[in-house]
């Protein structure tokens, strides 16, 4: 879990705002290492930032928008 968390990490500081990444490392690694406060943090920063921050992939990340919202309804169901 935690050469999983460093790459999670390095791949969001090379770009911060590519949804897929944030819904992965949420749903994957925080589920997995029981970090509730990571998962909800990711979710919550997908789901509060424009989707179309980054105009090339905007339908990509209005996807995982839309993702995040169902996964941050099931919160309660992974801690």
């Amino acid at each position: 879990l935690n050469l999983s968390k460093f790459h999670f990490e390095k791949s969001i500081e090379i770009e911060p705002n590519y949804f897929g990444t944030r819904t992965l490392f949420a749903e994957y690694y925080a589920t997995k290492a029981q970090d509730r406060e990571t998962y909800v943090e990711q979710l919550q920063y997908v789901i509060n930032t424009p989707y179309d921050i980054i105009p090339e992939i905007a339908p990509e990340n209005k996807y995982e928008q839309e993702y995040a919202k169902k996964l941050l309804e099931r919160v309660d169901e992974f801690f």
